[in-house]
Formats: structure tokens, sequence, C-alpha cells
């Protein structure tokens, strides 16, 4: 019941943390590749040790998607910081700055 509680909660961090990309291709993606990815497990996975270990894989591939968007959301940040200071206009859905007071749609 442990090993079980351990990859249920290994899963919802993983499909929150899929869910904070950024686009929404992304988030599609990303979600497709967290199911199929602990369905493969579910399949291929029969004792407790596999079991173990694949929640440790599950970890470290968990925490590189995080810092990934750790590192987008700061940029965003940092992105949002340099148009405030410098009284530009920014795009709301991603915070890149326009190139001119006229335009209307997002540079991107």
């Amino acid at each position: 019941q442990e090993l079980r509680r351990q990859v249920l909660s290994l899963y919802r961090s993983c499909i929150r943390s899929a869910t904070r990309c950024p686009s929404t291709d992304q988030r599609a993606m990303m979600l497709k590749y967290v199911r199929l990815s602990f369905e493969n497990e579910i399949l291929h996975r029969q004792t407790e040790r596999d079991i173990q270990n694949g929640l440790a894989k599950g970890r470290e591939q968990l925490e590189s998607m995080n810092k990934y968007h750790a590192v987008y959301e700061e940029k965003q940040r940092q992105l949002y910081k340099t148009a405030v200071s410098t009284k530009s206009r920014v795009c709301s859905q991603c915070l890149t700055p326009f190139d001119s007071d006229n335009a209307k749609f997002c540079p991107q």
C-alpha cells in the first residue's frame, strides 16, 4: 500500500508539473508523455525493487521538469521587470515586450 501511495503521489506531481508548460502544445505533449510513461512502467514493473527503481527514475525526471519550469518562470519575471522599469507594453500571455507602442499582437 505504501508503494501504491508513493506511485500515485508521484503521478499527481508529474501531472501538475506538466500543466505548468507554457504553451498548449507543450502541455498536451507532456501530459501524454507522463501518462504513457506511467502506463509503460505499470506493464513492466513486477517486483517491489522494480517499482522502487521506477519511483527513483520518475522523481529524477520530475526534478528536471520542475527545474525547467523554475528557469522559464524566472526568465518571464525578468522580462516583466524589464518591461515595467522601461514602461514598455508587454504581452499578457508570455510577458514579451512589444516592439512599439502601436503593436497589437505578441511578437512571438
